[in-house]
């Protein structure tokens, strides 16, 4: 086993250089006999790497799993299958096809996924969050020699049986189609990225990504002109597709974005020599890209943005021979990690693991040169990302040089509060390292961090935290200050808890002070208080979030005041409390709009809810609730929270097609977002119309036609719905 690790000592740790990388052989092929030629890498829900790699062994394959399980590497011989996925107990997912096959395996139990016509050329699979997969793969049709149709075919489970789906037909395709990637979106639904291709256009493709949205594929034209070739697709938080790949037009690393409906490219770094690439996204949602070179291809790179600047890595540079295939992922802390073959059967040959150094950390709180006010704080510093992490150990103390020190071991979570041995004016210096399994020690980045211990602070006393008071002048109290050199108090008082606005009094000389106006009965106050000393240096209270309730008693009291969207609008609701009003009135805002009466004549007082009919779809409402209680005084309570009706978006649906398949009458169902002029024709293969089964304007709504074919030959059909709002094509089979 080869392993590259940091291993320089001088007192205190070295620490490694940002993008250090490190490698480990975790297998080794017989010498002469045998090579590994293609590696796989899912990283689980604990950031555990599982590997799969393909071992061919006179003239047979042999398919290793490899499982790192927190100190060391457990492994397994397979039947068959490359791991794509973990489900929510982390167990392994399998998946491999044969010429017309596509299989899977979950604990042990082999499952037939799906079986094609013809034959089943490259093929990837996603995991979606329920733990079942989810597969894209090119299915070649023969015409005859050298003449192909290509169906890009999408499978998945619909919790109870296998669907499958015809994402889109290349007609008189090329020989081979080998560029596609699938992600899936929080909601599950597939995004593909994949390639069109003309036999006589001299390697010339068009660019394409579809996307299914409640059973509808969307398919757009990336980029009509280029060569190139190594898709890796993600989905960013806004679920907008982002992909790598190399444009052998301008010879480069690019990668493609869509932000509001356009697409943007961007050419990362030029290279007339790159062979292929895999991307992840980082935290900012930036490509991490790893990459080949095609001359020098023992090279493997790694390239990434930082600060607008793309930096690039090497990740191994001393591979004997062509790497096959590999695999990139980043774990939860955006750490790389990659599995690649390397060697041959006559120089050795070995399924490699690498990593860029995670070593370095952080200490986070407190801050260096901060002051705490408490003599038992809580040290926090970033997690260390090593894949064998054990503990931390933390070094504490008064003596900058740790000549002397407290030490605390085996520490297993990045933080640790001191319970005693801090004084008030203490200086505390602190330092953390990292342990992992083999006891070797990484230190954080800062070792020169201290804190000052200042007990300086004070209570704020009356009225408490949630106190009801019952007069309109109330009398603030707080603790005396004892910062030495006081100067003065000032208050912040209002009804906005953030503080964004507020009543501010400055230059107090006590440590009270009575509200004389500006508070209303039913208010809610949030105060602080913060002492000066002479130098203008601040000193808050310790309570921040202070706050009590002015209720003089008596009168009208609105509760439970919400709202709710409803098919009809929307509905506000409300309780009363103590006295009877004699009348209510609704209002409602938009945006910063100054409130508006719903209705002239006030509802009874016995009224607790109203329905606001006079409401459009997409819009933020608020409502305000206004009182004439029996002596004429007018209260207005609100607003609520901000409600919105959702908006209706109508969707064009084309049904599958029953029975499929079918010997006498098909029946096809399909749903029509507006009125407008629809077809539903039927083809072969070739592209002839066979038949036309509706041509004529539809309303909206949903539609059913029925179709004898008792007279049409066996084979596979696709049958076309066009309509203004889009087209889809799906496929069917007659057989006798």
């Amino acid at each position: 086993m080869r392993y590259v690790a940091i291993a320089l000592l001088l007192l205190l740790p070295v620490l490694a250089a940002a993008g250090e990388w490190h490698s480990e052989y975790i297998d080794e092929g017989y010498v002469g006999e045998s090579y590994f030629y293609s590696c796989t890498l899912v990283l689980d829900w604990d950031d555990h790497p599982h590997i799969t790699s393909i071992e061919a062994h006179s003239g047979d394959e042999y398919y290793h799993y490899y499982y790192w399980n927190g100190s060391s590497w457990e492994t397994q011989l397979l039947d068959n299958g490359q791991i794509i996925g973990v489900d929510q107990n982390n167990k392994p997912l399998f998946s491999w096809r044969d010429s017309k096959n596509i299989y899977y395996r979950h604990l042990d139990v082999d499952y037939n996924v799906y079986t094609s016509p013809y034959n089943i050329g490259s093929f990837t699979a996603e995991v979606n969050s329920a733990g079942l997969p989810h597969f894209v793969f090119y299915e070649r049709e023969t015409l005859e020699r050298y003449q192909f149709n290509w169906y890009l075919t999408y499978v998945y489970h619909n919790g109870s049986s296998w669907v499958s789906e015809i994402v889109d037909v290349i007609i008189d395709g090329p020989s081979g189609m080998n560029d596609l990637d699938l992600h899936l979106d929080s909601a599950g639904e597939p995004h593909i990225v994949y390639t069109y291709e003309y036999q006589d256009r001299d390697w010339y493709r068009e660019l394409r990504y579809a996307h299914r949205h409640d059973s509808t594929w969307d398919i757009e034209v990336v980029d009509s002109d280029v060569r190139r070739s190594g898709i890796s697709l993600e989905l960013d938080s806004q679920i907008n597709p982002v992909f790598s790949y190399i444009d052998w037009v301008e010879d480069g690393l690019k990668y493609a974005y869509k932000e509001d409906d356009q697409w943007y490219f961007k050419l990362i770094l030029t290279d007339a020599d790159l062979l292929d690439c895999r991307m992840e996204l980082d935290a900012n949602e930036m490509p991490c890209i790893a990459y080949l070179n095609y001359d020098v291809y023992t090279n493997l790179s790694f390239v990434y943005n930082d600060a607008d600047e793309w930096v690039v890595e090497t990740v191994d540079d001393t591979i004997l021979v062509e790497i096959l295939d590999y695999s990139l992922e980043l774990d939860s802390n955006y750490q790389p990690k990659i599995t690649y073959p390397d060697g041959n059967m006559w120089m050795g040959s070995y399924v490699t693991y690498a990593w860029r150094d995670n070593t370095i950390f952080h200490l986070i709180w407190p801050e260096n040169e901060e002051e705490v006010q408490t003599t038992t704080p809580t040290l926090d510093w970033e997690n260390c990302t090593l894949p064998n992490l054990e503990s931390y150990t933390l070094w504490w103390g008064t003596d900058p040089d740790f000549n002397d020190y407290n030490e605390v071991t085996d520490i297993a979570e990045s933080e640790y509060q001191i319970t005693e041995g801090i004084e008030d004016g203490d200086r505390i210096y602190w330092r953390v390292k990292s342990i992992d399994v083999d006891e070797e020690e990484y230190w954080a980045v800062e070792l020169d961090w201290y804190f000052d211990v200042d007990l300086i602070y004070f209570h704020l006393l009356s009225p408490e935290s949630g106190e009801v008071v019952d007069t309109l002048t109330p009398l603030l109290d707080w603790e005396d200050s004892p910062v030495p050199d006081h100067e003065s108090y000032t208050l912040w008082w209002g009804t906005d808890p953030d503080f964004e606005t507020y009543n501010e009094v400055t230059d107090i000389v006590e440590s009270e002070y009575q509200i004389a106006d500006g508070i209303q009965d039913g208010d809610r106050i949030w105060w602080r208080v913060k002492s000066i000393d002479v130098d203008e240096e601040e000193y808050w209270a310790v309570e921040m979030d202070w706050y009590f309730d002015v209720d003089l008693g008596g009168g009208v009291d609105i509760v439970d005041f919400v709202v709710d969207a409803e098919d009809e609008g929307i509905l506000v609701n409300w309780r009363i409390e103590g006295d009877s009003p004699s009348g209510l009135r609704v209002l409602r805002t938009i945006g910063d709009e100054e409130p508006i009466f719903l209705h002239s004549e006030p509802l009874n007082g016995d009224a607790t809810k109203y329905l606001d009919r006079g409401v459009s779809s997409g819009v933020e409402y608020c409502y305000w609730l206004e009182v004439t209680e029996a002596d004429g005084t007018v209260q207005r309570f609100g607003p609520t929270e901000a409600v919105t009706v959702p908006e209706y978006i109508p969707e064009l649906i084309l049904y599958a097609a029953y029975p499929n398949p079918s010997r006498e009458v098909i029946n096809f169902v399909f749903s029509l977002p507006a009125e407008g002029r629809v077809e539903l024709s039927v083809y072969d293969l070739s592209g002839r119309r066979i038949v036309t089964l509706v041509d004529a304007e539809q309303t909206a709504g949903r539609h059913e036609v029925s179709w004898s074919c008792a007279d049409v030959e066996s084979g596979v059909y696709l049958y076309r719905l066009e309509t203004g709002a889009g087209s889809i094509t799906q496929r069917l089979v007659i057989a006798r």
